[in-house]
């Protein structure tokens, strides 16, 4: 039943790779969410949108906002999807798509962006705050947020934490294979849980999952232990540099890979050696609900207008 004297709630949807997940929020807060499983084509993602959405407006009534993230991000001057890893996403203005489909306009982002967000907006420290957020899990995904707004830079590439050259990166070998978005050598294709299980296959010729890795070097499987050690120096180095860039006042580690946590411990233990400044004032932190985090987002990628009241709920 709806409350005609609440003010309209407003609906994120974080489109994942294997989820869809819905939040419905009303003055900051959460009063329903939903999770569906993510289908292969752009027509089915469609419908699962289409469904959401009418089962939240039948209970809550009028929207007054739909935000929706995904990975990838919109081309600057055609506004077509580009280096999504869900490939059905790709080559479309999302948009436009998704606006049609649900008969009212949408603002659509990239999901680590909108990840970065809501991270900055639930634990804010400082107006002037600066956070870097890293979903690492299938791929690897980024987003910068400073005084609570998203940073996108001029051509919207700002934060694409995946697609680094890992010539960077120096310990690793210059033969790696071609990502997804065309180019050789990304780094989520070492820097993330398929990076991982990837680069172990490459050295051991053994198929082993990120989290089946982890296990066996916590049980002294020498190979898996190399591999590992590999991952940990070249995030180390990674954060290192993104430190060394930007100087975040947080960076914040989501995704699949996040549950990992002595692992992540481990990795924020090597970083400070590696910067200029020995004494860094970025601090490290784990969220483990990364999807529901990027929804939530997405449900505050109001116009500018209303920044002022997002200030206003979280304050």
């Amino acid at each position: 039943m709806v409350d005609s004297a609440a003010s309209p709630p407003r609906l994120g949807i974080d489109i994942g790779g294997t989820k869809i997940q819905f939040v419905l929020l009303r003055d900051g807060e959460l009063v329903a969410e939903r999770r569906v499983n993510t289908p292969k084509g752009l027509a089915d993602i469609t419908q699962v949108l289409v469904d959401g959405l009418t089962h939240f407006r039948a209970y809550f009534g009028p929207l007054q906002f739909i935000g929706i993230c995904a990975p990838g991000s919109a081309h600057p001057d055609t506004n077509l999807w580009r280096n999504a890893n869900i490939l059905a996403l790709n080559g479309h203005d999302l948009a436009a798509h998704f606006a049609n489909a649900l008969e009212q306009e949408v603002i659509i982002e990239n999901d680590a962006n909108c990840f970065a967000l809501s991270c900055a907006h639930h634990e804010r420290q400082t107006g002037a705050e600066m956070v870097y957020a890293l979903t690492v899990g299938t791929g690897l995904g980024g987003g910068l947020v400073h005084d609570g707004r998203l940073i996108s830079g001029a051509g919207g590439l700002a934060a694409e934490a995946g697609h680094v050259p890992l010539s960077l990166l120096p310990d690793l070998t210059p033969d790696w294979p071609e990502c997804y978005c065309g180019q050789h050598g990304c780094t989520e294709q070492l820097l993330s849980g398929t990076g991982l299980s990837q680069f172990h296959l490459r050295q051991t010729d053994q198929h082993k999952t990120a989290v089946e890795i982890v296990s066996a070097a916590a049980a002294n499987d020498n190979a898996a232990q190399a591999s590992l050690d590999q991952f940990k120096r070249s995030f180390a180095k990674y954060l290192a540099t993104i430190i060394q860039l930007v100087d975040p006042h947080r960076i914040v580690i989501g995704g699949g890979m996040a549950a990992q946590t002595t692992l992540w411990q481990d990795i924020f233990a090597q970083v400070e050696p590696l910067c200029f400044s020995k004494e860094i004032k970025t601090t490290f932190e784990i969220v483990t609900d990364s999807a529901l985090q990027a929804a939530r987002g997405a449900a505050y990628l109001a116009p500018i207008s209303s920044y002022t009241e997002q200030a206003e709920i979280y304050a």
